[in-house]
């Protein structure tokens, strides 16, 4: 990479602040990775910017705990800033436990099926000594049957589905999740999932099998002990790893960049990322609890299953690639690089060095106007009908094309139905919450935010 792909982009972070997120973006970390995080402070002059950029990649109490450990002082005022954005972030964590504990809660009261996924699951798992993990929402996988109850359930809670929004059976035919907005400012939209990924993504895994494969997440070992915990499942640790990679490369829709650490300080100089340096942190976190208790193996056999052998060796190459990577977690995943194929690479495009943020329309992120889908999820449509490489045989790859192809003219006959009934559709009445109910989860707000400042 040239002097002039490191400089300064427009509006985005310098290579200075950059390369202090990628060196603070660790859980756990030996000795070398606070030595390489000290190295990357001595060269930063403007906090002010690294702060900021650490909360928009969601890891700014990581951060701080970590300068903390390192014994690396924040100057002055950046401090003050720092402190005042912590507070906030705390209250945010506060909001969404609280968020978690009411959808949990309806989950047990009317028998829903139901697995905690990404930050909910890991702020109870991985993360429950040092709760750091923010969540732009509550994502939750259930049965599509039980779509309907989940959404009677949390609309009598204090969540509500926006009027502007599709009807319900557009979202069961064509999506694979539905947002439900909060009515008050003390919890979070909730998310519900019946499928992990768009089916335009061609994901392959079995939902029966991962319902099959999750556990219980018994209360004692959440943290928070007034949830149900016959309520609390989550994935599988090789499922959660799968699905957070999976997760990570459908925000560059399948095309990321280069397997290496440069990748990663390019993302983290973006003022608006596209990919978030937080999910970076899960994956280098569950990668070491792998190395440390799972088989090589069934890590293996469980890409295959989910059809994420590139996705796996693009991971792989970029973990590998991290100079403070701890010894232990270095030797047991370099034997799974070289069983894999060739990683993930931008084949089609150069890697985006130069011009970091384009603006969301440009790169696929932003819904088109009227519609939720992306423009992203719809460039993949041709690869979804005759996916690339597929190793299957010609006959089940045709079917699969045939059945694919009826799919999307189901979804283009529906839509203008799913449009006119979006314009005739009025907004429901504001279902206000009792004033009790609105007290009591004041109290519980305020509770679970003096747990996280003690």
């Amino acid at each position: 990479m040239t002097p002039e792909d490191r400089a300064t982009p427009e509006g985005g972070w310098s290579l200075e602040v950059a390369e202090l997120l990628v060196a603070s973006a660790f859980f756990h970390g030996e000795a070398k990775a606070f030595e390489a995080l000290r190295q990357a402070a001595e060269r930063v002059s403007d906090w002010t910017d690294a702060i900021e950029a650490w909360e928009r990649h969601g890891t700014l109490l990581l951060a701080l705990r970590n300068l903390k450990a390192a014994k690396i002082p924040i100057p002055a005022g950046a401090a003050d800033l720092a402190n005042e954005r912590a507070r906030v972030l705390q209250d945010d964590l506060a909001r969404d436990a609280l968020s978690c504990q009411e959808f949990l809660s309806v989950a047990r009261e009317r028998s829903l099926e139901t697995v905690l996924l990404k930050g909910a699951a890991l702020s109870r798992t991985l993360y429950r000594s040092f709760p750091w993990r923010s969540q732009g929402d509550v994502d939750v996988l259930l049965p599509k049957p039980q779509l309907g109850e989940a959404i009677a359930g949390v609309g009598a809670r204090g969540w509500e589905l926006h009027g502007d929004r599709f009807p319900v059976w557009w979202y069961r035919l064509s999506h694979f999740h539905l947002k439900m907005h909060p009515r008050i400012s003390f919890l979070k939209e909730i998310e519900l999932h019946w499928a992990l990924h768009s089916p335009v993504l061609g994901a392959e895994v079995s939902l029966a099998k991962l319902w099959e494969r999750s556990r219980v997440l018994e209360s004692a070992d959440s943290g928070f002990d007034d949830e149900p915990a016959e309520s609390s499942r989550i994935l599988d640790p090789l499922d959660s790893f799968f699905h957070h990679l999976t997760h990570l490369i459908s925000h560059w829709y399948g095309n990321p960049g280069p397997p290496c650490r440069e990748t990663w300080v390019q993302i983290a100089r973006e003022p608006l990322p596209e990919v978030r340096l937080k999910w970076w942190v899960d994956l280098r976190e569950e990668a070491r609890l792998l190395a440390a208790e799972g088989s090589r193996e069934e890590l293996l056999a469980r890409s295959r299953e989910w059809g994420a052998e590139k996705e796996l060796a693009w991971f792989t190459g970029t973990l590998l690639d991290v100079p403070d990577l701890d010894d232990s977690v270095r030797a047991w995943w370099q034997p799974v690089a070289e069983t894999l194929p060739q990683p993930l690479t931008r084949e089609a495009r150069e890697y985006r060095s130069t011009r970091p943020n384009p603006s969301s329309q440009e790169s696929g992120h932003a819904p088109l106007r009227g519609l939720d889908f992306r423009l992203g999820v719809l460039r993949r449509i041709p690869g979804w009908i005759w996916p690339v490489g597929n190793r299957r045989p010609f006959l089940a790859r045709f079917v699969h094309a045939l059945r694919t192809t009826a799919t999307l003219v189901v979804w283009t006959l529906a839509l203008p139905i799913a449009l006119t009934g979006r314009a005739i559709r009025r907004q429901p009445k504001e279902a206000r919450l009792a004033p009790d109910e609105v007290m009591r989860l004041a109290a519980s707000h305020r509770r679970l935010a003096r747990s996280w400042t003690d």
